[in-house]
């Protein structure tokens, strides 16, 4: 359940209290999970790019050299930070680390999310839903 790829301890030892612990085994039973329709470019750049529900299924890319350098060295979580870091590398204000070739990685990482969940991508999704009246119209 959820828009994350990562599962939680549920067993005697978690510390989740009882709701939540029954909320999950009944979201893991029906295989439900959330769903956002038309979500802001806060929201996409918030979540974790290391376990994205989006990016790209079984990704080998996750466990390479320059992901691990970006991981830990370059202490990079989000997808907004994993964007910011490939912006300074273009514009010269950080230093490219060259010992893994991680500017190229991040690139490589940010394409696997595809254009509706990435936030450099158009934002936010037109589906036409939208019945509001625009300011000023009548």
């Amino acid at each position: 359940m959820g828009s994350q790829t990562w599962r939680t301890r549920q067993g005697r030892h978690s510390k989740l209290p009882d709701c939540i612990k029954r909320m999950l085994k009944v979201a893991k039973k029906y295989h439900t999970r959330v769903q956002v329709r038309k979500t802001d470019s806060c929201l996409k750049g918030n979540m974790i790019i290391w376990h994205h529900t989006y990016g790209a299924k079984n990704n080998d890319n996750m466990n390479k050299l320059a992901s691990k350098c970006l991981r830990n060295n370059h202490k990079i979580r989000t997808v907004r930070e994993m964007n910011d870091y490939i912006k300074k590398c273009r514009q010269g204000t950080i230093r490219k680390c060259k010992r893994h070739n991680c500017l190229k990685m991040a690139e490589k990482l940010l394409r696997t999310l595809g254009d509706r969940r990435n936030p450099i991508k158009c934002n936010p999704y037109k589906d036409n839903l939208d019945h509001a009246k625009k300011k000023g119209s009548q």
